[in-house]
This record gives C-alpha cells, sequence and structure tokens, in this order.
C-alpha cells in the first residue's frame, strides 16, 4: 500500500516534498550557498584547501617555467665548458646556433597561442609541449642536429612561456 501525499507532506514536511527530485538530492536552484558550503568559516576552510591543492599543482608548472628559462639561457655555460669544440664548431656557427632558437620561436609564438586559447584542456597541450622539449633536447650530437634541435626547441618553448601564464591566470585572480 503506498503512502497518500498527505501522509509524505507529514512525514517530510511540505517544503522537502517541493525541493527534491527524487529522495535525497536536492534541487540546485532551490538550495543557496549556506547549504552547499555550510557557514562562512566552512566556505572558509573549502578554500583553503582548494587553494593549497590548486598550489600543489601549480609548483611543477613553476618548476618547469624555471627549467625553460634555465635551458634557455644555458647555452652560454655550455660553450664555456666546451660545446664550441665537442660540435666541432667553427667562426660564426656559435651565433648562428644561438639564433635558431628564436627563429622558431617566433614563427611558433602567434599560431601557438591562437591554438591555446580555442582549447579545451590547455593543460594537455603544454604538456605534450615539455615531453617535445624533453625529446628535442636529447637530439643534439653534431652541429646540423644541434641546429634542428634548437629550432625545435623555439617551436615548443614558444607554447610554454604564454601557456604557463594563460593557466595561472585562471586559477589566480
Amino acid at each position: 500500500m503506498q503512502p497518500s501525499p498527505n501522509d509524505q507532506n507529514s512525514l517530510l514536511g511540505s517544503s522537502a516534498i517541493l525541493s527534491y527530485d527524487f529522495v535525497g538530492t536536492p534541487r540546485v536552484d532551490d538550495l543557496d550557498d549556506s547549504d552547499i558550503f555550510g557557514d562562512a568559516e566552512g566556505r572558509k576552510i573549502l578554500e583553503k584547501q582548494l587553494l593549497r591543492k590548486l598550489d600543489r599543482r601549480v609548483m611543477f608548472l613553476l618548476l618547469v617555467y624555471i627549467m625553460n628559462y634555465l635551458d634557455r639561457y644555458n647555452a652560454a655555460a655550455a660553450r664555456l665548458q666546451g660545446l664550441e669544440s665537442d660540435l666541432h664548431m667553427s667562426g660564426s656557427q656559435f651565433n648562428t646556433f644561438i639564433s635558431t632558437f628564436y627563429v622558431g620561436y617566433m614563427l611558433m609564438q602567434v599560431p601557438s597561442n591562437m591554438f591555446l586559447s580555442s582549447m579545451q584542456r590547455p593543460s594537455l597541450y603544454l604538456s605534450g609541449c615539455v615531453f617535445l622539449l624533453g625529446v628535442c633536447s636529447i637530439t643534439t650530437g653534431s652541429f646540423t642536429q644541434a641546429l634542428t634541435s634548437r629550432f625545435f626547441l623555439g617551436f615548443c618553448e614558444a607554447a610554454w612561456q604564454p601557456g604557463v601564464m594563460f593557466l595561472l591566470s585562471k586559477w589566480y585572480s
């Protein structure tokens, strides 16, 4: 035997029946912030936990961002340690080696930013770029390989720099 609607109203109260789609799930439009987050102190605790979670994820971004700068300016230190003799460079080949990176960087900067802003999950694009950075970094054996590697490093790093700023601006206001 099913209870009549009057029995349900008497057991749960009339407001409870109106604010539930089915037993146990309140409608979102019937709830206010205090129902979802609790009181103001509970909301502050929840926001603090969320911020700590974001901070842990952002630490990885900042670590790779710092490594990006180290990689970009590490060629001068490598030159002091014998890069020119290892790759059998002569004359202005080192200057060409450095410039090649910025050619790839400038060619890919605008298309990468356009692609990045249209993506639903830019984190996948950026992690792919970091993977390609690693692949490009290990492909140096001769001068021509080094030039090719630096050119494609510029391609990958053109996506990384603005991508990190884009993600940070989405998370932190």
